[in-house]
């Protein structure tokens, strides 16, 4: 075999094993997915638990946990286990970091147990873990080149950080049932979260493909998604007087609908790696033909043997330059199918890559804005809308303007 012949095959061969760790890295999102569910749910029933002293809600929020550790142990065992995933040095360093933050967990439970802490600090610790999680799942997504994969892998993210907002936004209406007067500060946080939710849901929207978006529009019906509304513009009134009782059907109502969105993502989850062992498939039936292809091409076939053997030197020579040139033909019509499928592939993960750079963008803004005018992460994602809204501007390009003259800020104050 020459070497053409080598390295065309190894180009496939290493597109297989790419695939491979790919399917690797998927799986790492589902775990990662499924242990950012179990941790929201039990950040909002703690958060219950630390605002009414009902038995019943510590019993909620220790069986969360119980469903919690269940995760951590699927999220561990993947990890030490013969993983092999697509990732870059910032990747793993993400991993290392949801690791970490996974360790202070166990003392931040004793304090909840002992009451020993606010729902605002709850809030806050759980929502560090579940921050470090959702870093890692994008990480995984901006080191995806697979076009199909990682459109369904953005849409998946923007539909699980859709879920964390709902899921802060469930922690922060306990909280505020539980705050008497409720502070207006803590409201507009929740009318924050609603508009984040929904952005993010637009977003999914966008990547998920006809498909899904039809059954998500069908599974929304099923949703209490009325008595949401209903049960937001009481938490939200100006002269809401809600009685600790509420927390009930809040927490409930809330998690009814965030219990619909996880099993959209279960569902993505589940498509997302049957996408990829369909392309690991595929990629090895191409292979396959490759490998037989060349093979026709390669090795005479009998008759020609026999002609060889009798004609004279100058036919053998002649016949030599017809199977060389169709030998040439094979690989020009191979290398000329491999160069269009990376071609095609450049031009679909284009899009891909632009929504994730808009992403990166839109994030090192807010964090821009948190650190100098010290507000939430939803704060400062509504004053970039706000301001692409009221200018007729995108958010990304508000987002530019706003990193460009980064360093005019002065430095705040601790």
């Amino acid at each position: 075999m020459s070497l053409t012949h080598s390295f065309l095959l190894a180009a496939r061969q290493q597109e297989i094993a790419e695939l491979q760790s790919l399917n690797g890295t998927c799986e790492l999102v589902r775990r990662t997915g499924e242990l950012i569910h179990a941790l929201q749910a039990e950040r909002g029933s703690a958060n219950a638990c630390l605002t009414s002293p009902e038995p019943s809600f510590r019993e909620r929020w220790q069986d969360k946990c119980t469903m919690t550790n269940s995760a951590i142990s699927d999220f561990n065992a993947l990890l030490t286990g013969n993983l092999s995933i697509t990732g870059t040095s910032r990747l793993y360093a993400r991993i290392a970091l949801a690791v970490n933050t996974l360790t202070v967990l166990s003392s931040h439970r004793g304090q909840v147990a002992e009451l020993e802490a606010s729902a605002a600090e709850s809030t806050s610790q759980y929502s560090k873990i579940i921050d470090a999680l959702i870093a890692l799942i994008f990480e995984a997504i901006d080191a995806t080149a697979e076009p199909e994969v990682s459109r369904l892998l953005l849409a998946l993210f923007n539909l699980i950080e859709a879920k964390a907002y709902a899921g802060l936004e469930r922690a922060n209406g306990v909280r505020l049932l539980g705050a008497v007067p409720s502070h207006k500060i803590d409201q507009q946080t929740i009318v924050d979260l609603i508009d984040c939710q929904e952005q993010s849901l637009a977003r999914f929207e966008t990547f998920c493909g006809e498909d899904i978006r039809a059954q998500w529009s069908a599974l929304q019906s099923t949703l209490p998604l009325h008595e949401l509304e209903r049960l937001r513009r009481q938490l939200l009134s100006p002269n809401s007087t809600l009685s600790k009782g509420f927390i009930n059907t809040w927490f409930d109502t809330c998690s009814a609908r965030i219990d619909g969105l996880h099993l959209v993502e279960q569902h993505m989850a589940d498509l997302i790696q049957k996408a990829c062992r369909k392309r690991i498939a595929e990629t090895n039936a191409l292979l396959d033909e490759q490998r037989e292809s060349l093979k026709v091409n390669t090795i005479p076939s009998d008759d020609w043997m026999a002609q060889a053997t009798t004609a004279a030197a100058s036919e053998a020579v002649d016949h030599e330059h017809r199977l060389a040139s169709r030998l040439n033909r094979t690989l020009m019509d191979l290398l000329q199918q491999q160069s269009a499928d990376l071609q095609t592939m450049s031009t679909e993960l284009s899009s891909v890559r632009a929504a994730l750079e808009d992403r990166k963008l839109i994030e090192r803004a807010k964090g821009l804005l948190m650190v100098q005018q010290g507000i939430s992460e939803e704060a400062a994602y509504g004053l970039l809308r706000q301001k692409a809204m009221s200018q007729h501007l995108k958010i990304t390009e508000v987002a530019n303007s706003l990193l460009a003259i980064a360093d005019f800020f002065p430095t705040r104050p601790n």
